[in-house]
């Protein structure tokens, strides 16, 4: 399971948030644009896990309207779980889910189901590595 406190790179960062490195770049050079940098590592900035999924809701969007809200006003994280849920089913049918069908079924457009699918998938493989080296160290 990821960590609130776990801290995150501009790269790992972007990905939770579903956009790319540079835009995450970008947007670091805008006073209050990102959460708060929570350490520097070798002069690198990062950011608390907990902070950036915090932040998802109401981070900036294009326009002055901040972005369209997620599916009726559920979270990013209740968005993710809803996805990963469908996914996994599917999964079990012995089948992959493709990004029409995410759309379709959690009522988005299929940009946003991209995004969510990557996120989706990031938390899941990043979940599997750390099952494997712990079943390593044992």
């Amino acid at each position: 399971m990821d960590d609130p406190a776990d801290l995150l790179d501009a790269s790992e960062a972007a990905s939770l948030a579903g956009i790319k490195p540079a835009s995450w770049v970008r947007y670091a050079g805008i006073p209050g644009a990102l959460p708060e940098v929570a350490r520097e590592v070798y002069g690198q900035p990062h950011w608390r896990r907990d902070s950036v999924q915090h932040w998802l809701p109401t981070r900036p969007g294009s326009g002055a309207g901040g972005g369209r809200p997620l599916r009726n006003g559920l979270t990013v994280e209740q968005v993710d779980e809803q996805a990963a849920e469908l996914m996994a089913r599917v999964a079990d049918e012995g089948r992959s889910m493709g990004v029409r069908e995410l759309a379709r079924a959690l009522g988005v457009a299929p940009n946003t189901a991209t995004s969510i699918l990557r996120r989706v998938t990031e938390k899941q493989n990043t979940q599997q590595r750390r099952e494997r080296l712990e079943h390593q160290s044992e």
